[in-house]
């Protein structure tokens, strides 16, 4: 039985429209109940009209499903990852959502952040079990993030990251309901969910360093120009031995993999932060960066980023509880997605046990309360069973009192049975035990193969939490 359904659809088609409605279509054709419709994911190329592309989701679903997004270069599905329309469907009677929206975040960056949070509590009505982030480029990221976090507290995890453009880092959009920049859209999540969040990031495993330490003298937010007080980009070539005069700017596949990072205080966690573009000559960061902070120089390995993914699988898999997990939400540096071209198909394979895996590329990831770069963000969701069979046991036995003796007599028989042994242990008629079989059936408490029924997973669980503990 699924407590929490998960769609997934893509389209390529040329014209916007009609990629959205394709998308959604797709989207639709993975989930068996559509009645309970939560939520629906949409990220789109920017190279679409945003626009038309919601348009095009908003023919198919209508205008009562939130739908929430953004731009992105590559959005993920599975093992794949594509360019064009993307869209994922969350269907689950057992799921609460609630969505909100800041605009200005380049103007009132932790003002926005709390205005984005509060509408999307309020409109949930409810305390959140885990919020997902989607924020514009705008260099204050980390303010917007502390303006979430001051209104929602620390108790609740947080998950997400920045839309992606084509590196113009200009053509980012925002998807809730409409189309926005230069804002940031809060998704907020109660109900009967678990949700596991984890965090992979480079480890000297999977770099390459001469440890040359640079401090920078002269900063701007993000924008470097002088390392050593000499200029940044001369610095940079100079440490990384580029030779090839003015083609720096354009040598993406070159710059993503050779980059400067920071260490924590603790000297344990490599933080890479860039450079992930170079303009007038300055090197742009995935990050602010403040000056007198030092940075050293490193090369990203590709033919070991497989082993972060590994990390990460192993992590959510590891976590308890061992619910089966409903599907899997990856924000994906777009930087590793361009290096590993060739890569990254082999990289989400390692998350096959986690599909159906949906996400988007980004500019920055967001886990609990850290911004941060070249870091592989990855949340699971989990059907809450304990809460889950607690009500619908409690539902059950009120409504059919008689399924209480019966489920307690399958689990005393060895926890599966042939019908006709059950009526008989119970001594009622084989047609009498059927009847009772149907609900336990209805609430996914057990299965039936032929004339053999079997507890399930939630019917253990019920059995351990509520009939056995209190009967």
């Amino acid at each position: 039985m699924k407590f929490i359904e998960f769609g997934w659809g893509h389209s390529n088609d040329e014209n916007p429209l009609k990629s959205g409605a394709y998308a959604v279509t797709e989207a639709l054709k993975n989930i068996e109940n559509d009645k309970y419709i939560n939520l629906a994911f949409l990220f789109s190329s920017p190279d679409y009209e945003p626009e038309e592309v919601l348009n095009g989701v908003k023919l198919i679903l209508g205008n009562d499903i939130p739908i929430v997004g953004g731009s992105a270069r590559y959005s993920i599905i599975n093992n794949e990852p594509h360019k064009g329309v993307s869209v994922g469907i969350i269907s689950s009677k057992y799921i609460d959502i609630g969505i909100g929206v800041g605009l200005g975040v380049s103007i009132n960056p932790e003002e926005c952040g709390k205005k984005a949070i509060e509408t999307a509590i309020k409109d949930l009505g409810m305390a959140p079990k885990l919020v997902m982030v989607f924020m514009d480029c705008c260099n204050f990221e980390e303010e917007v993030l502390n303006g979430i976090i001051k209104k929602l507290g620390m108790c609740v995890p947080i998950f997400g990251g920045v839309t992606s453009d084509n590196f113009e880092f200009s053509r980012t959009y925002q998807y809730c309901n409409d189309v926005y920049v230069d804002s940031v859209v809060c998704v907020v999540f109660g109900g009967d969910i678990v949700p596991k969040i984890t965090v992979g990031r480079f480890t000297e495993r999977e770099l390459i360093s001469k440890k040359t330490k640079g401090r920078v003298t002269e900063a701007n937010k993000r924008y470097v120009s002088k390392i050593n007080n000499i200029n940044a980009l001369d610095y940079y070539m100079s440490v990384f031995n580029y030779k090839k005069l003015g083609e720096i700017s354009k040598d993406r596949e070159f710059y993503f993999t050779h980059q400067f990072g920071t260490l924590d205080l603790n000297n344990e966690k490599i933080h890479i932060k860039g450079p992930i573009s170079i303009k007038n000559n300055a090197l742009v960061f995935g990050s602010n960066i403040r000056e007198g902070v030092e940075l050293i120089d490193y090369e990203i390995d590709k033919d070991k980023i497989k082993h972060i993914f590994e990390e990460v699988n192993k992590s959510i898999l590891n976590t308890p509880p061992q619910y089966p997990h409903a599907f899997s939400f990856l924000a994906l540096p777009v930087y590793l997605a361009e290096i590993g071209k060739d890569k990254t198909n082999e990289w989400l394979e390692v998350l096959k046990d986690l599909y159906p895996l949906f996400g988007f590329s980004s500019y920055g990831e967001i886990v609990f309360s850290e911004y941060n770069n070249y870091t592989i963000a990855l949340c699971s969701i989990l059907p809450d069973l304990a809460n889950i069979c607690i009500k619908e046991g409690i539902s059950m036995i009120t409504k059919y009192p008689a399924t209480k003796e019966t489920i307690k007599k399958i689990y005393e028989m060895g926890g599966s049975v042939k019908i006709e042994e059950l009526a008989e242990n119970l001594g009622i008629h084989r047609r009498t035990a059927y009847d009772r079989v149907e609900p336990l059936l209805k609430h996914g408490f057990v299965k039936k193969e032929g004339a053999k029924v079997e507890l399930t997973d939630l019917g253990k669980l019920l059995l351990e939490k509520f009939i056995l503990k209190f009967w």
